[in-house]
């Protein structure tokens, strides 16, 4: 508490559905809450997490956020599960809670999932709820969506947050705490910070995602993150034709909050 102005936190806000611990948190420094919201039933959400009462739980905890003033996002993992609510019952639920922010993330291969875990739904299903989610969300919620091809975005493009772009997420995490050669005993300069982040973005990046020669032919080449390696092969990309952009920012540097 002496250290930190304020503390944010990524989770799956069980235990802040106990008003005294939440409290307690808020006293010592809690300030913002991310809460991983992955359906908009209880049936689906509980599905996902394995906890049955889980979604119960978060909500609560999200009510009790709410009522304490503090500052809530929500993230919201996209795949076979939960893509066909996105629309409507989610886009309701969202809304209902009114988040400062509202984050989807197309189900990455590079944590612990793998393609079994799409069960045959691609970034065609997953998107199109996004963005369908998108056109009914509040006014005035901040939108990322993450690990998704500009390709399959278009239109949105504005709402792409990949690899690059959250650099300069001023709401996440830092990117440089990934890059392991950090002197965690010394201040680094702003400057600093931005390369730190940029060279772990490369690696990330290099390890993580591939581009096929269609990918070159598309204007977006630099800026996309590209396909995930495990399904790059058998992942279809639709290039945009035009100059080439090099940007990072170039479509949510000067983008509304919507």
């Amino acid at each position: 508490k002496d250290k930190f102005e304020s503390i944010s936190c990524l989770g799956h806000g069980g235990k802040f559905a106990n008003m005294d611990f939440l409290k307690e948190s808020r006293d010592r420094g809690l300030k913002e809450i991310l809460f991983s919201l992955h359906g908009a039933t209880a049936e689906v959400h509980d599905s996902i997490t394995g906890r049955k009462g889980s979604f119960e739980r978060i909500l609560r905890g999200i009510a009790n956020a709410k009522e304490l003033g503090m500052i809530v996002r929500t993230n919201t993992t996209v795949y076979y599960k939960n893509y066909r609510q996105l629309e409507h019952e989610h886009s309701a639920l969202i809304n209902s809670i009114n988040p400062v922010e509202s984050n989807f993330l197309t189900l990455n291969y590079w944590g612990d999932f793998n393609v079994i875990d799409f069960d045959n739904v691609g970034y065609e299903q997953m998107t199109t709820g996004i963005k369908r989610c998108i056109d009914k969300l509040n006014d005035g919620i901040e939108i990322n969506v993450r690990y998704a091809p500009y390709c399959y975005m278009k239109g949105y493009e504005k709402y792409v947050a990949g690899t690059y772009q959250h650099i300069y997420d001023v709401r996440d995490w830092n990117r440089e705490m990934y890059t392991c050669t950090l002197d965690v005993s010394r201040e680094y300069t702003a400057a600093e910070k931005i390369q730190n982040a940029y060279d772990a973005c490369s690696t990330h990046r290099k390890r993580f995602y591939k581009k096929g020669l269609d990918c070159v032919k598309c204007k977006h080449f630099y800026i996309c993150d590209g396909i995930e390696k495990e399904i790059a092969d058998f992942t279809k990309v639709h290039p945009d034709a035009g100059d080439k952009i090099k940007q990072v920012n170039f479509y949510r540097k000067n983008r509304d909050v919507r």
